[in-house]
């Protein structure tokens, strides 16, 4: 089992973002690199899915953004 690499969790951020500033959160979808690591660590793809939202949506209420 291999790591999302650091550059994938970076586009999954800025998806997040992008989905979440055009309020349509339904739209964001899990990068295949993402999907694959939930699945080999028995995680449900909709948990990893709304960690990304809840940290874009942190980043809207404090106002610093991660990247």
């Amino acid at each position: 089992m291999e790591p999302i690499p650091h550059s994938a969790y970076d586009e999954m951020v800025v998806a997040a973002r992008r989905a979440m500033s055009r309020g349509d959160v339904a739209s964001f979808e899990l990068s295949p690199a993402a999907l694959q690591l939930a699945t080999e660590m028995g995680i449900d793809p909709a948990v990893v899915r709304t960690h990304f939202l809840l940290l874009v949506y942190r980043e809207t209420l404090t106002g610093r953004p991660r990247l």
